[in-house]
């Protein structure tokens, strides 16, 4: 008879269910019912592991008040245990906080004096935001909003980040660290007394050693020459720290940058936020500088290099004396400097006593749509400051918050901040030329435009007049030149030398029409830096266009369309027409199907061009459409005064001196031809001799 097992499937599936319902039980049930669930008393052993000299502390409960520490009493019958000697808890170390505050200095009202309005935070001691009282510097969506230069934040930020000049004093953050605070983030006082001028921030150790003060200055300016008194947009910092003890102590910081620059037409500029600084090379050669320059790509990039190869050091970091150092966008720029010359050897220990160790770039947020646009800043970390008994160390600092001109920049020694480019000087001219149309002849900034396109015109007259000349005579040369290259097909040494007898007849150099492009191109390249930065430009009015330094706009699409944008541009379209009619007008009709097609390529490239300037400035637009017309006229004119053209006969000796030097062009030219006549005359010895018929 089978014999059957005490336990079937089923009954052993029911016990598995209900311990696993029992465990469940047994940990929800004190959380659902803790009223039925005492919390069982401490055992005297693990009371008696805890350090009482280390109590844990609540943050959010007062910070004086440390829980309390019981023993499990004795068992009944049991001796009571000799008292043992315990150490009183200790103090936990406590900042002392400021009341969370705000204060302005300056006035966004004009006829003040102020150029700036500056709104001071507690927190950090920090500048919360700043902006222009100047109605030249409004926000370009509505003209009636101040324009903040400081404090701007994009779409990416989590509330995390710094404001512009919070400080961090590392000796006391190393006391509060327990407290999950930080100098940089917490609540300094602000002293009485602050008017909108000047205030303080006070912050002292938990421990009474150090007291740090922050106190911010702000100047004014002659309100009528706002374009070149630079006093009115500076704003001076002042960093004390004071040893309260009767020993002499060691302190540093770390000093957040301007932050929060405002990014304009962002779908158009090519100038979004970028690092700018400026360092000592040569501690003997004041004038021995290197200008810096960095953008948000370049150091989204180095970060991510840094991290993806655990490699710090591949982060910029400068050690040299610092001159100034800040970040700048299209027109406006904010940039620090100290006001103690960094060069200067006061313990004469060889070295520059200078206030910085380090000055490296910072990401304040990271645009994940668009990189470029991406916020960055920088954080200067001081030299280990020596302090003296019940002494104070001091570090000073001025600050410039405005726009991007000249005569402001050259007194401060900051003007290699400006994008002017390599070609300098011929931008810095004809800026000037532009400033003097407006301020002097009273013109609107889109005639001024026109002026300096005429007052460039005519420089160039001479080079003109000869491009048109060379036009004239190829429009003759190339007809027979196409005859020429069917004649002499196969036979490319008779070629070149027909075509040499051909220019000779002509008094034409091939290479003169390069010469009149190559004059143009670094005026061209300094005329368009010079109107994309200069900041008069900027919201200048002109017909139907707002603002000469965006497109012209003349109505929106109401979406974003790809390699357009979102508004209907008329200027470059103007551009492009008047591009195709030049071209129409300049090159010779095309004497084959090659030609043709060059002609044609020609026209595509020029209407490329078009959709590449699609989206530049409209006072660029103004420049080429001016440009192309006053070419057009200056053209007509010229082909009506110009010499006629007289052919030379054939066998006419050469009218160029051939002892004369020559060109470099030409010179290469030679060479070409002599390194081809010897591969000729080599190849010719190396057929004479080849063996034939295998032999």
């Amino acid at each position: 008879m089978e014999q059957k097992s005490p336990f079937d499937r089923s009954q052993l599936v029911k016990m598995l269910v209900m311990g696993a319902v029992l465990m469940i039980w047994l940990n929800l049930a004190p959380r659902l019912f803790p009223s039925l669930f005492p919390p069982p008393k401490p055992d005297a052993a693990a009371v008696d592991a805890v350090d009482p000299a280390k109590p844990e502390i609540d943050p959010d409960k007062s910070p004086d008040v440390a829980p309390e520490l019981t023993k499990a009493a004795p068992a009944e019958g049991q001796p009571a245990p000799a008292a043992i000697a315990t150490p009183e808890p200790s103090k936990p170390v406590v900042l002392t906080e400021g009341s969370p505050a705000q204060h302005k200095l300056g006035t966004v009202e004009r006829g003040k004096g102020f150029f700036l309005e500056v709104q001071l935070t507690s927190k950090g001691a920090a500048v919360e935001w700043a902006k222009l009282n100047d109605e030249r510097y409004t926000v370009l969506e509505d003209r009636t909003v101040p324009l903040k230069i400081l404090g701007n934040r994009n779409a990416d930020v989590d509330g995390t980040e710094p404001d512009s000049f919070q400080t961090a004093i590392d000796a006391i953050d190393a006391q509060i660290q327990s407290q999950n605070k930080t100098t940089r983030t917490a609540h300094w006082e602000l002293l009485p007394g602050a008017t909108n001028e000047k205030a303080t921030f006070r912050l002292q150790a938990p421990d009474g050693s150090v007291a740090v003060r922050k106190t911010y200055t702000l100047h004014t300016g002659n309100e009528k020459d706002r374009d070149e008194d630079e006093m009115g947009y500076l704003l001076n910092l002042d960093l004390e720290i004071e040893n309260l003890t009767d020993k002499e102590i060691k302190q540093s910081y770390k000093l957040v940058g301007p932050i929060g620059l405002p990014l304009e037409n962002v779908a158009n500029t090519r100038n979004y936020v970028e690092l700018k600084a400026e360092t000592y090379d040569d501690p003997q050669n004041a004038s021995d500088v290197t200008a810096i320059t960095r953008t948000a790509s370049e150091i989204l990039g180095q970060f991510d290099k840094a991290a993806s190869k655990k490699d710090p050091s591949l982060i910029d970091s400068w050690r040299d004396p610092l001159h100034f150092v800040g970040v700048d966008v299209q027109f406006f720029m904010a940039l620090m400097k100290p006001k103690v010359d960094q060069l200067l050897d006061e313990n004469k220990d060889g070295q520059p006593d200078s206030y910085l160790k380090t000055a490296q770039p910072i990401i304040i947020a990271r645009d994940k749509a668009n990189p470029p646009r991406s916020d960055v800043g920088v954080m200067l970390t001081s030299t280990q400051l020596t302090i003296p008994p019940k002494g104070t160390v001091k570090h000073a600092y001025e600050i410039f918050l405005g726009p991007k001109r000249i005569p402001l920049a050259r007194p401060l020694g900051e003007e290699s901040a400006l994008n002017f480019g390599r070609l300098a000087i011929i931008t810095k001219t004809m800026v000037a030329i532009l400033q003097f149309f407006h301020n002097v002849c009273y013109l609107p900034y889109g005639l001024a435009i026109i002026l300096l396109t005429f007052t460039v015109r005519m420089c160039m007259l001479p080079i003109t007049r000869k491009q048109v000349y060379d036009g004239e005579k190829m429009k003759l040369i190339t007809p027979e030149l196409t005859k020429l290259k069917a004649k002499y097909a196969n036979e490319p040494e008779k070629f070149v030398s027909a075509q040499r007898d051909l220019m000779r007849r002509y008094n034409h150099n091939m290479f003169g029409g390069c010469l009149p492009l190559f004059l143009q191109l670094p005026i061209f390249i300094s005329l368009y830096n010079a109107l994309y930065t200069a900041v008069d430009l900027r919201m200048a009015k002109f017909l139907w266009i707002n603002n000469l330094a965006a497109p012209d706009a003349l109505f929106s699409f109401g979406r974003e369309i790809p390699w357009i944008g979102s508004t209907f541009n008329l200027l470059p379209l103007l551009n492009v027409g008047l591009f195709l009619y030049q071209q129409k007008q300049m090159m010779p009709p095309a004497q084959n199907e090659e030609e043709q097609l060059r002609n044609k390529m020609m026209s595509f490239m020029t209407v490329f061009m078009g959709f590449m300037f699609y989206t530049v400035p409209a006072g660029l637009c103004l420049y080429f459409i001016a440009s192309s017309i006053l070419g057009m006229v200056e053209r007509s004119l010229l082909k009506r005064f110009m010499p006629p053209i007289v052919l030379k006969p054939e066998n006419a000796p050469e009218l160029i001196d051939p002892n004369r030097p020559k060109s470099f062009l030409e010179r290469q030219m030679n060479r070409l031809m002599e390194a081809a006549d010897a591969a000729k005359h080599q190849t010719d010895g190396q057929g004479k001799n080849r063996p034939r018929d295998g032999k």
